[in-house]
């Protein structure tokens, strides 16, 4: 996939506020305001346009739980699951980036590349959301079928690599 497209998505459907690591302290590893100008969907959550936060903390285990909340965290509006992403990072100090999907009125989120880090977080889709992602993308997508399931890259034909087997 091209960088350039991904970058030139994430620039023009996500307006970043600033990004913040606030530590220990609260007991969340990595925190980023962002605000979106368009709908753009997580997995089993589509965000409409507004002010959100996404966090995590749980970084010492291979699934990462990543809550996305409002404006002044007052609701956590989802909880999704992701793993590490060690593809090329992106050179923004604070990017997501999106599965390419020609035609998709709302782009499906696949990466959140925290500023600091060399690495990101992969978003995990259901199975079946994985499936079709994939299919319209051309590309793999993090599917699973739960928390305590096994996690697959689906490729584009639908077939399932198994990347971590069930805890």
């Amino acid at each position: 996939m091209n960088l350039f497209f991904y970058i030139f998505i994430a620039i023009t459907n996500i307006g970043f506020l600033h990004a913040e690591q606030q530590g220990y302290s609260n007991g969340y590893l990595y925190q980023t305001p962002f605000e979106i100008k368009n709908s753009v969907e997580f997995p089993s959550i589509i965000l409409s346009p507004g002010k959100y936060v996404i966090r995590f903390s749980e970084h010492n285990q291979v699934r990462k739980l990543v809550e996305i909340l409002n404006d002044d965290q007052s609701k956590v509006l989802g909880t999704v699951m992701a793993i590490a992403d060690y593809a090329a990072r992106p050179d923004q100090d604070d990017i997501f980036v999106y599965h390419k999907i020609d035609g998709a009125s709302i782009p499906s989120m696949k990466s959140w590349y925290y500023a600091g880090s060399m690495n990101g977080l992969e978003f995990i889709y259901s199975k079946k959301r994985a499936k079709e992602i994939a299919e319209a993308s051309e590309d793999h997508v993090l599917g699973s079928d739960g928390k305590n399931s096994a996690i697959f890259a689906i490729t584009p034909n639908g077939t399932e690599v198994l990347l971590y087997k069930a805890p």
